[in-house]
């Protein structure tokens, strides 16, 4: 089994109703060389289905399944199970644009001091609609003082 360039890890716990949207935009990235790790935290819903779905057409869709530890549980155990040389994050109610681990990953070559990257974000409300955005600090002085305070980095980003 080859290694991949990246790895995405995405938690979900009880995230049936927007868990495929989210697979689908991971799936549809134009960047391929990536495995996607849904690690389950105890879903009660449709959620392991879904993913196991997905699993059986699709070799990159990692299926995970734990009890519920939450959030930081969930991510170290994506942590751990991860193989790529980069992790990306989304959760399981966002989506990625098809550029957005091209672009990242394309960053990350070029400017071999990064350590981590984030975007800005569009909000879209739940029938698909942009509603605003987000626009966390770029300027690297501002976000380090940022930093000292608070984390300006959108998760799924």
């Amino acid at each position: 089994m080859s290694v991949p360039r990246v790895s995405v890890l995405m938690p979900v716990r009880d995230g049936a109703k927007w868990l495929a949207l989210a697979i689908d935009s991971v799936l549809s990235q134009t960047f391929s060389d990536f495995e996607l790790l849904v690690i389950d935290d105890g879903s009660t819903d449709r959620s392991p289905s879904i993913v196991s779905g997905y699993a059986a057409r699709e070799r990159r869709v990692r299926p995970i399944g734990q009890d519920a530890l939450g959030l930081v549980a969930t991510l170290n155990r994506g942590l751990a199970e991860a193989r790529g040389d980069l992790i990306a994050r989304l959760d399981a109610d966002d989506m990625a644009k098809s550029v957005r681990l091209a672009r990242q990953v394309a960053a990350m070559d070029i400017t071999s001091r990064l350590n981590m990257i984030g975007s800005w974000a569009d909000k879209i409300d739940a029938d698909g609609n942009p509603v605003g955005t987000l626009t966390p600090p770029t300027d690297p002085q501002v976000l380090r003082d940022t930093l000292a305070r608070t984390n300006p980095f959108i998760h799924s980003s």
